[in-house]
Formats: structure tokens, C-alpha cells, sequence
């Protein structure tokens, strides 16, 4: 399980790091998208839940849309 949760992501996010930072940044990020906490999933059918790194997409893709900040780091 990642240590990292979104904010945490959010707020190490920076455009102005260098490449190896940057590139740690995403990969912390594709950790947190790939393992969510076990008991995070409600008690739904596989076949008709959606897949919880699609829902944490979703969730990081409506705060950088919303923030306009952050929407500078990421985009950078």
C-alpha cells in the first residue's frame, strides 16, 4: 500500500523540479491510482462495480479541473 494519498500528491507537485523529481512524482501517482486501501470497495458485484483506479482518475481529473494551481504544476 502507498504511503501517498492525493493531497499529498497534489501538494508535492511541482513544474519547477527537476526531471528525476518529476518523474517520481508520477510514479508515486500511478501507485496511488493502482492500490488503494483494501477496505475502500463497497460490497458490489465485480461485473457491475467500476474499477477503483478509474473512480481515483476520475477524483484527481475533478481537482486539477477545479484548481487552477494545481492544473499549472501538472500541466508543466
Amino acid at each position: 500500500m502507498s504511503a501517498w494519498d492525493l493531497t499529498a500528491l497534489v501538494n508535492a507537485a511541482n513544474a519547477r523540479a527537476g526531471q528525476a523529481d518529476r518523474h517520481l512524482w508520477l510514479v508515486r501517482l500511478m501507485e496511488w491510482l493502482r492500490h488503494a486501501p483494501r477496505g475502500s470497495v463497497a460490497a458490489v458485484p465485480d461485473e457491475a462495480r467500476t474499477p477503483l483506479p478509474v473512480l481515483r482518475l476520475r477524483h484527481l481529473l475533478n481537482q486539477i479541473e477545479k484548481n487552477d494551481a494545481l492544473r499549472a504544476e501538472v500541466q508543466a
